[in-house]
């Protein structure tokens, strides 16, 4: 079974930028962000654009295991 949550806490949205690393470690034409950066993308206090947006940010996880994210932002 696969659950939601949304990633509230600072490692939480680590996790959340993290995970692309993990999905995309064997592709060769992947380039991974720099994580300092992707970290303020998803801050509204660092992103201006999320200053007028409402956004959430969640992890999918199957067995304890992160398996996925979603971004709902509504502009």
């Amino acid at each position: 079974m696969i659950t939601i949550k949304e990633a509230l806490t600072k490692k939480e949205m680590k996790d959340y930028v993290m995970f692309s690393f993990e999905l995309y470690k064997n592709n060769p034409y992947w380039i991974p962000p720099i994580i300092a950066e992707e970290l303020e993308t998803f801050d509204k206090t660092k992103n201006p654009a999320l200053q007028t947006a409402e956004a959430h940010f969640y992890l999918a996880y199957k067995n304890n295991k992160i398996v996925g994210k979603i971004a709902a932002i509504i502009n």
